[in-house]
């Protein structure tokens, strides 16, 4: 659960040619992407400049790996990339725009430098040890919204209940999104692949089958840590960090008609992109040495709502047909609408962000 300090690449990255830097952002892990580009955009929108400063993690996600993406995205978007262990010696060091974090990862290498610092939340990870790891040493923490940081009972006077700048400038065309991921125009259930760690306690070719049965199509979703390597657990399409940003499983479920979920905090992208969810629970409550007790999952208050079904992992196949039925037959739109507005949030977050902190 704890995540590694960064350290600086081996290789040379690009850096801006003296242009003022007004926000800059600690990436250590590609996955942080997903945050931090949003903020970018809307910075681009004021003709704010970024920079984004490129540190090692040494897991599956590592930007050191993905370089070439990196640039990529770069020129796409408009950032300056410097390495992370340059970052007393940048323009940085003389200027006074923020500096963004995610869960605090880096935050000991910034923390003497005057410039305001803030921390995104990622997933439930604030949760367990990370958020008493830097509460105390950033200037603000982004949290979805009040209601999760009291239902964690992270309450602090630093947190801003500003939502999350995930959700905000994704593609949501979805002719464009089939094209992406060359997907027919078919139904699909969008699997979330369970953790290695809980493979064992669900047949999930049984599962598949049901689905098959149900007249859908299976797209399958995992992360680099959690690699397949039985292929008839691949179903009929299979992505594996496919793409850092857009975010590929906000993508899939988007054009997705149902997810398949085993207590992943993907309920939460569900929640936000209107897609129904049949969960299985799988998730062992004691993790990384932590009991996480009745925060075992992750935005629990979420597989309490209309549009998921919870489902035990011996399942029959009327089970599960009822349970397809009970979501097909609903509409959903208020309870997805309802969910956002009493836990979560709504609207762009990225410019609700900026807007706070008064970057023009």
């Amino acid at each position: 659960m704890g995540r590694s300090d960064p350290r600086g690449p081996s290789s040379t990255l690009h850096v801006g040619g003296g242009q003022k830097a007004s926000m800059n952002f600690i990436l250590s892990e590609m996955t942080f992407l997903r945050y931090y580009i949003p903020l970018v955009i809307e910075g681009n929108r004021r003709g704010v400049v970024s920079n984004i400063f490129v540190g090692r993690s040494d897991k599956y996600n590592c930007p050191c790996k993905n370089l070439q993406t990196l640039h990529s995205l770069s020129n796409q978007y408009g950032f300056d990339m410097f390495d992370l262990r340059s970052i007393d010696l940048s323009p940085v060091s003389n200027r006074d725009g923020p500096i963004f974090l995610s869960e605090g990862v880096g935050i000991d290498l910034v923390q003497h430098m005057r410039n305001k610092k803030i921390s995104t939340t990622y997933m439930d990870d604030f949760n367990g040890k990370n958020y008493a790891r830097y509460i105390n040493k950033v200037d603000h923490i982004i949290f979805p919204s009040e209601y999760v940081a009291n239902h964690y009972e992270k309450i602090s006077e630093k947190n801003l209940y500003l939502g999350s700048p995930k959700y905000d400038y994704g593609e949501w065309d979805k002719e464009k999104l089939l094209e992406k991921y060359e997907l027919p125009h078919e139904k699909f259930f969008l699997v979330v692949f369970p953790r290695t760690r809980d493979l064992h306690k669900i047949d999930m070719g049984r599962i598949y089958d049901f689905v098959r049965s149900a007249g859908y199509k299976i797209i399958v979703k995992t992360r680099g840590k959690d690699p397949i390597s039985n292929r008839t657990h691949m179903g009929d399409y299979f992505y594996m960090d496919y793409s850092w940003y857009p975010h590929d499983t906000m993508e899939l479920i988007h054009i997705s008609d149902f997810v398949i979920n085993f207590d992943s905090t993907a309920i939460k992208e569900c929640a936000m992109l209107n897609t129904p969810v049949i969960n299985f629970d799988v998730k062992p409550r004691v993790r990384y040495g932590i009991d996480m007790g009745k925060h075992r999952l992750g935005y629990s208050f979420l597989y309490e709502q209309e549009f998921c079904q919870n489902l035990r992992p011996d399942v029959s196949r009327e089970e599960f047909a009822n349970a397809v039925e009970a979501l097909v037959s609903r509409d959903l739109t208020s309870s997805f609408s309802e969910a956002r507005k009493k836990y979560l949030f709504e609207g762009n977050s990225s410019k609700r962000i900026l807007d706070y902190l008064e970057i023009e």
